[in-house]
């Protein structure tokens, strides 16, 4: 269940990968955010923190008993951003 709360997290470097030309910034990136997404979990704020949802959908506990939201915001992101790609793809040529 964690990979699917890590799909966010996905299209975000897929993203920046494919509108940047180095393969350093995706990177930097993705080791930016989650470095400190392990101190960003344990404290209340991890929910407005997306790079902590795989985290802490893979420690489950009693707030994954009452509450899938992990997995629904992070659908709900990759959905979103996937849409945005799809139109930015459709415009973009091909050659770039």
């Amino acid at each position: 269940m964690a990979y699917i709360a890590s799909l966010p997290l996905m299209i975000i470097t897929f993203l920046l990968s494919i509108n940047i030309s180095q393969m350093g910034i995706p990177l930097g990136t993705g080791i930016g955010f989650t470095l400190p997404s392990l101190l960003v979990a344990n404290t209340r704020y991890w929910v407005f923190y997306p790079w902590t949802y795989p985290i802490m959908a893979a420690l489950g506990g009693d707030f994954f008993e009452k509450t899938y939201f992990p997995f629904a915001a992070g659908l709900l992101i990759f959905s979103a951003l996937s849409l945005a790609s799809l139109r930015w793809f459709k415009d973009r040529d091909v050659l770039d």
